[in-house]
C-alpha cells in the first residue's frame, strides 16, 4: 500500500513541529473568516461589505511569509482576491459564462498593471462591475410594485419617508406590500432604506470631500449621531473612520 505523501511547508524539518510554522492559529482562523466574509458579501451584491472585509484581509495577512509589496507577489495576491469575488459573483446567480468573461478582461488589467495603486483601482472596478451585474439581475426578479417602491426610495434618499409612503408609491397596500417587499429582497423596508442610504454615503465618502455632517443629510439623515450609528451597523465602522481608512486608493490586495 501506498503511503500518503503530506504537504510540508519549506523548512519544517525534524524538531519543528505543525504548531511553530503557525504560531498564532487565531490569524490563520481569522484569514478564512474573512476570506468567507468576501464571497458571502459579493453573492449578496454589497460593494462595501467586499471593501471592507478585503481591507481587514490585507491587515490580517501582513505576516504572511510569501507575500511582499513586490509587484509580482501584489499580482499574485490579486489572483487570489478575484478567486474570492468569482465565487461569490457564482454564488449569486450569475452566469458562469459572465462571471469567467468579467474575470479574465480584469485578470489581463491587471496583470499589465504598473503599480499597486493601478491594481487597487482595477480591483475597485472589478468588484464594483460585479455588484452592478448582481444587482440588475436580483432587479429583474422583483415584482412591478417592489420595483417601483425600490425605484421611489433610490429617488428620494434625501427626504424622509415612511413605509406607508413607501407603499403607496408601489400602488399596494401596507402590510400586504410588507410581506411582498420582504420575500422579494430578503430585508424590511427600513433596512433596505439604510442599507442604500449607507452605501451612497460610504461612496460619497471616498469620492468627495464634503464633511459627514453634510453627506449626513444628503442621504437623509439630518441628525449626523443617528447617521453614525446606522452607518456603523451596516458597515461596521463609524463615517470618518470608513472614510480615513479606506481613502482612494481602493481595497487591500
Amino acid at each position: 500500500m501506498i503511503e500518503p505523501r503530506w504537504f510540508q511547508p519549506r523548512g519544517l524539518g525534524s524538531g519543528l513541529t505543525f504548531a511553530d510554522a503557525y504560531a498564532n492559529a487565531s490569524e490563520v482562523n481569522l484569514r478564512y473568516w474573512l476570506e468567507d466574509r468576501v464571497v458571502e458579501a459579493m453573492s449578496q451584491g454589497d460593494a462595501e461589505i467586499v471593501r471592507q472585509a478585503l481591507t481587514d484581509m490585507g491587515k490580517a495577512s501582513t505576516g504572511v511569509r510569501f507575500l511582499s509589496d513586490s509587484l509580482q507577489d501584489q499580482v499574485a495576491s490579486a489572483a487570489m482576491t478575484r478567486t474570492l469575488i468569482r465565487l461569490g459573483a457564482k454564488r449569486s446567480g450569475l452566469s458562469p459564462v459572465l462571471v469567467d468573461s468579467i474575470s479574465q478582461e480584469y485578470a489581463q488589467k491587471m496583470h499589465r498593471s504598473i503599480s499597486k495603486k493601478e491594481m487597487s483601482r482595477l480591483m475597485s472596478e472589478l468588484i464594483e462591475r460585479f455588484c452592478a451585474e448582481i444587482r440588475e439581475r436580483r432587479r429583474s426578479r422583483l415584482s412591478p410594485a417592489v420595483r417601483r417602491a425600490a425605484d421611489y426610495m433610490e429617488v428620494n434618499l434625501s427626504k424622509s419617508m415612511t413605509t406607508a409612503e413607501i407603499a403607496q408609491a408601489a400602488g399596494e397596500e401596507r402590510q400586504r406590500f410588507v410581506r411582498q417587499f420582504r420575500r422579494e429582497t430578503g430585508m424590511t423596508v427600513k433596512e433596505y432604506l439604510a442599507d442604500r442610504r449607507c452605501a451612497v454615503a460610504a461612496q460619497l465618502l471616498l469620492d468627495s470631500e464634503a464633511s459627514v455632517q453634510d453627506i449626513a443629510a444628503f442621504v437623509g439623515y439630518p441628525d449626523n449621531n443617528y447617521f453614525s450609528k446606522v452607518f456603523k451597523t451596516c458597515l461596521g465602522v463609524p463615517p470618518q473612520t470608513y472614510r480615513n481608512t479606506h481613502g482612494k486608493a481602493g481595497p487591500s490586495l
